[in-house]
């Protein structure tokens, strides 16, 4: 169900009607919540969720997570010579456990997108390779992919995408940064 309906452009931007009544009410009720915090974690997670269903609108088609893509596409783009990466460096760059990143290898193997195999030099290290096949299914399924995405983004001029991007880095970091310490 869209709730796009709810945003009206205004003197202050685009703005959630529903997230700006929500954030007003409980900064209204609760000391400590600012309104405008309130509605911009609302809309972050609004934009996510909304881009998480196109992406899996499209990936879907091929039998794909969003997950499962992850690893594709890192297993190509920092393993383009197919040797192959190990287990923890692939689940580093999913942004995952390594549990996690075992768990989508093993989908992908049944499927014959990677394989396996031993670091020859430390036998205990596994190493994740893309086949063919997985090549194959990122040629046909990028440019469609791409042609989603650039109609999600392609509306914004190469410097409104700078200052998002910085914008959602600065965020995470701060997110890192402001981690209670264990125990607290």
């Amino acid at each position: 169900m869209s709730t796009t309906g709810f945003i009206v452009d205004g003197p202050d931007g685009h703005r959630d009607q529903a997230h700006v009544r929500m954030a007003e009410g409980e900064a209204r009720r609760l000391p400590g919540i600012v309104a405008l915090q309130m509605e911009a974690r609302l809309a972050f997670f609004a934009a996510a969720a909304a881009m998480e269903a196109a992406v899996d609108a499209e990936l879907t088609v091929y039998g794909l997570s969003h997950p499962r893509f992850n690893v594709l596409m890192v297993l190509r783009s920092i393993d383009p010579g197919g040797a192959g990466i190990p287990m923890g460096t692939l689940a580093t760059h999913v942004m995952t456990t390594a549990r996690n990143a075992t768990g989508l290898v093993d989908l992908l193997e049944q499927r014959g997108l990677v394989s396996r195999s031993a670091d020859p030099s430390d036998r205990r290290v596994v190493l994740v390779t893309r086949t063919a096949a997985a090549d194959e299914l990122l040629d046909e399924l990028l440019p469609r992919f791409a042609a989603r995405m650039s109609g999600a983004l392609g509306r914004y001029r190469d410097s409104e995408l700078a200052v998002l991007i910085d914008l959602l880095n600065r965020l995470r970091l701060g997110l890192d940064l402001s981690a209670p310490e264990p125990g607290r």
